[in-house]
């Protein structure tokens, strides 16, 4: 939701007569008890075999924090935030990146948007998706000195019923692909 309402209001500019009601999730779909035409998940779940899905960008994690907090990151002095929806990512990216130093504790939040908003605030160095921190990093209220790397997952775009999408899910479909090639290519 951090990178994507952004962003909705070029699409709702360019297709006003389409009516969007977000909810966020993670994990497998409701599709019909939910009246759900579309979904944004990233796929690292097991999905229905009648689904279809549209690979969007891939998922690419990194630390991010605000620029006073470069310095305590290349010395160890730092704070490390964590998500508890993936409680083992600290320890998978230190163990990539020996040369970065450990961080002092790492605190766990319940979610990756808390732990950027934490970040931004100055409460630490988050382990983030790239997806949650570009416009952050762009307007230059976190940095991200290590960079970001791919961790093997996809964000994708999931629906049910015909293999080719028409009609408005069609356009929000196309409109995603080339959203998510200015952000991520």
């Amino acid at each position: 939701m951090r990178w994507l309402i952004p962003r909705l209001a070029s699409f709702q500019g360019t297709h006003p007569d389409i009516a969007l009601h977000l909810s966020v999730g993670g994990g497998p779909v409701a599709f019909r008890r939910d009246r759900i035409d579309l979904a944004i998940r990233r796929l690292d779940f097991a999905l229905p075999e009648a689904s279809h899905v549209q690979r969007l960008f891939p998922e690419k994690v990194g630390p991010v924090m605000s620029p006073q907090l470069a310095p305590a990151f290349a010395s160890g002095e730092y704070i490390a935030l964590g998500s508890k929806t993936r409680p083992d990512a600290w320890s998978q990216w230190l163990a990539v990146h020996p040369s970065v130093r450990r961080p002092t504790e790492i605190r766990f939040y319940d979610h990756h948007f808390l732990i950027v908003e934490a970040a931004s605030a100055g409460l630490g160095v988050a382990l983030s998706p790239l997806v949650l921190a570009t416009d952050d990093i762009e307007r230059e209220r976190l940095v991200a000195p290590a960079g970001f790397d791919p961790d093997g997952s996809h964000y994708g775009l999931i629906w049910m019923g015909e293999a080719e999408l028409s009609g408005k899910s069609h356009a929000l479909a196309r409109w995603l692909e080339a959203q998510c090639r200015l952000s991520f290519e």
